[in-house]
């Protein structure tokens, strides 16, 4: 098993965020479809109470954890509905020294109203 740091921004709640955040906590009351637009808002994934998620780091290949059996018998990714498109931003670059390494993040490349940095570990 194998770890990886990541590096992730936050803009913070605003009038916007939360109106869209009644939205999206209504259609799960009501147990209906959650409208693209307040999917897309929280980058298809559910609103986080630090502010919606900006991603820092280059643009990478998308993984895709489903699979299915296509018609030749072979398995292949699908990818989820309404997969985010991913923007090369440069804010945050991989640093590397004798035995250290990390991330560097250039603040004055953040995406406008980023306030919130984020650095986490995955398994």
């Amino acid at each position: 098993m194998s770890m990886h740091t990541h590096v992730i921004g936050f803009r913070p709640p605003d009038a916007k965020w939360k109106k869209m955040k009644e939205v999206h906590d209504a259609c799960i009351a009501a147990n209906v479809e959650i409208p693209e637009e307040v999917d897309e808002f929280f980058n298809w994934e559910p609103p986080d109470p630090r502010g919606v998620k900006v991603e820092l780091e280059d643009e990478k290949e998308p993984t895709f954890p489903i699979t299915r059996i296509n018609g030749g018998g072979f398995v292949e990714a699908v990818p989820p509905r309404n997969t985010p498109k991913k923007k090369k931003l440069g804010a945050v670059v991989e640093w590397k020294e004798d035995m250290r390494e990390g991330f560097e993040v250039d603040v004055t490349k953040l995406p406008v109203g980023v306030t919130i940095v984020r650095f986490y570990n995955s398994y």
